[in-house]
């Protein structure tokens, strides 16, 4: 099963939860397997404190549940409203000014006369005390040996609360995190300790457990400890995307912040937090800044207008000319789309708001995004409507998805990841090999200028041959391009039209130089296959045996994986596992399938409606890329 949500908002306290965890348990149980799951519990701060009788039995509850969801290979945890839990007020913090006692550390192998062994202690029982009194060991949510052990599945990390790193949850999250291959981690800070101490550990130990986090994204952050929370962000080399949140403070001393992250290629923030983190004083180095994205809540033009030159400019000058793309990330309600985003400006006309003129200020944000009317999901992944005037048909018909990347980015990996569910490819590579087989036009024109010495015995094309004639005369490669590459966009546009008559939903262009040339132009959605240049450099050393200066070579050889990044609508991050890049692929899918809906039948039934829709947004495109040209030339 791909997703699954339990909604546990309506239940009036945690002491009703035993049994609604018990009859999920069941439900997961009766599960082949499970990718993604999300617990949502009420947002309603109890009143009274949790009785501890019942502690231990919940605990329980809380183990079956969360080590089945392991054992169905799960790759995405989320939890939702987990600051409101009233189980860790049972469990104190003890202050480590000194070592563990020496009667605790006696107890580990505990007596050896036969008497009952007791369970071994963990580290939650010599950081964690009883909050009320003496008395029993304090119940703690444990894993269990095959959920260790299938915790490598576990991708992504969603939760909005540090609760879930404390008791009694820490006792199970950090094993399975140590044990797992996270690399996205989404996470709130509101509710971090108010103890210094207390934060620290929680933050030095969650840094410790999943040291490859390349995507992290902070919902919340406590105004008293934002240093503290710099700091740990910059123990995660190889982070790729930071996104933090909008309420991130701006009256900072400067000196001291001191965050390095030499992998970091897009930035999100506000845009008041921009000038602070990018002001010369500030000991803030990110080398291979390719994007950075401001986020903005609501639709006002006057704050927009006014932060985004200063923000450009902070960009140009911490990133040493560079260039840097500069995005902004509305998010929407539906009150601000009715009201303050008109009708005009949905069919494409840059109006006059008020007495501001919407065009002036955003020259050079390139693309504008728009989150209709937005998730945390849909910024983080940056599957966005990327233009601010939409002009869509009334009716979808079949969408046509362009895939590209660089080389060793993994654009194969994901093209057999669409195939495995069902998606038609049309691959570049192999139909330019099917246009030039014997008998065909394309290898007939390639004789009759080439000379038959480039066909073989058997009629085919002899491509070393070939090689040799073109390797160094320009000319003649220009020629042969002249013939193949006009054969092969045909026999792809034949291919798209066959899937579309055997009526497809979505059909995907596989185009190794889609951004290089024309097709680009032709197809609904850009979607490029991304990972750091180092990353691509060591993937293509470790694949070809070559040497890192020929493998820099061939990549400098090649336009840059971050110029492709700008035209492309989707961007799939390849950075991290495979697994990583599986959950991206599917959340892709399911944001394709809710975006075409159902009347793509229509179209399809009715081939006038298919015409219409597919040349409009053919047209809405091409408007579309000459006014980024045209903000990128300004900027």
């Amino acid at each position: 099963m791909g997703y699954i949500a339990f909604d546990f908002t309506q239940l009036p306290s945690y002491n009703d939860l035993e049994i609604p965890l018990t009859r999920a348990s069941r439900l997961i149980a009766r599960l082949e397997s499970l990718d993604d799951i999300a617990f949502q519990f009420s947002s309603i701060r109890p009143y009274s404190r949790f009785p501890s009788k019942k502690l231990g039995k919940l605990c329980q509850a809380f183990a079956h549940i969360l080590n089945l969801v392991m054992d169905k290979s799960c790759s995405k945890l989320q939890f939702a409203h987990l600051d409101t839990s009233p189980l860790g007020e049972h469990y104190s913090f003890k202050r480590s000014d000194k070592p563990p006692n020496g009667i605790l550390t006696h107890f580990k192998g505990y007596f050896k006369d036969g008497a009952p062994a007791k369970a071994k202690l963990i580290e939650e029982d010599i950081r964690y005390t009883r909050s009320t009194r003496l008395g029993a060991r304090m119940p703690h949510i444990l894993p269990s040996p095959q959920s260790l052990e299938m915790a490598a599945k576990l991708t992504r990390l969603d939760t909005g609360s540090i609760n879930l790193f404390r008791p009694p949850f820490s006792a199970w999250i950090f094993p399975i995190l140590q044990a797992s291959g996270v690399t996205h981690l989404s996470i709130g800070m509101k509710d971090l300790p108010a103890d210094k101490e207390e934060s620290q550990y929680i933050l030095d130990r969650l840094a410790a457990a999943v040291p490859n986090i390349i995507l992290l994204t902070i919902y919340s952050i406590v105004n008293q400890q934002v240093y503290d929370i710099l700091s740990w962000i910059g123990k995660f080399p190889k982070l790729g995307t930071l996104s933090l949140p909008l309420n991130f403070p701006t009256k900072l001393e400067v000196h001291k912040i001191d965050l390095h992250l030499p992998d970091l290629w897009r930035f999100e923030c506000a845009s008041e937090l921009l000038p602070v983190l990018f002001e010369e004083e500030c000991r803030v180095n990110f080398p291979k800044l390719n994007s950075v994205a401001i986020t903005h809540y609501g639709f006002d033009v006057a704050l927009l207008a006014e932060s985004i030159p200063r923000a450009r400019e902070m960009i140009r000058k911490k990133s040493g000319g560079l260039d840097c793309l500069l995005f902004l990330a509305l998010r929407l309600t539906a009150h601000d789309l009715q009201s303050k985003v008109t009708p005009a400006m949905r069919d494409g006309v840059r109006p006059t708001h008020k007495t501001l003129d919407f065009s002036k200020g955003f020259e050079g944000v390139s693309p504008l995004e728009l989150s209709l009317p937005g998730t945390r999901e849909d910024i983080r992944l940056g599957i966005l409507d990327n233009d601010i005037m939409v002009a869509q048909p009334a009716l979808n018909d079949m969408l046509v998805v362009g895939l590209t990347g660089g080389i060793a980015t993994g654009k194969s990996t994901v093209s057999n990841l669409l195939k495995s569910r069902g998606i038609p490819v049309v691959d570049a590579d192999v139909i330019a090999r099917q246009v030039v087989e014997p008998g065909t036009p394309a290898l007939a024109k390639i004789e009759a200028h080439f000379g038959p010495q480039v066909i073989q015995a058997d009629g085919s094309l002899d491509r070393k041959q070939l090689g040799s004639i073109i390797f160094n005369d320009a000319a003649q490669r220009a020629k042969l391009n002249a013939i193949v590459h006009p054969a092969v966009r045909k026999a792809m546009g034949w291919e798209v039209v066959r899937y579309w008559f055997k009526g497809e939903k979505i059909c995907v262009m596989d185009v190794p130089l889609l951004i290089e040339g024309p097709l680009h132009k032709m197809v609904g959605k850009v979607v490029v296959v991304y990972c750091s240049e180092e990353i691509q450099l060591q993937r293509l050393i470790q694949r070809d045996n070559s040497t890192r200066e020929d493998a820099l070579s061939r990549l400098r050889s090649q336009m840059p994986i971050a110029d492709k990044v700008a035209y492309a609508d989707v961007v799939l991050d390849n950075s991290g596992t495979h697994q990583d890049l599986e959950a991206q692929v599917a959340d892709l899918l399911r944001r394709l399938d809710k975006e075409i809906g159902w009347t793509w039948r229509i179209s399809w039934l009715f081939p006038p409606f298919a015409i219409a829709s597919a040349a409009l947004l053919l047209l809405w495109r091409t408007v579309k890329r000459r006014r980024r040209n045209q903000r990128r030339k300004r900027g």
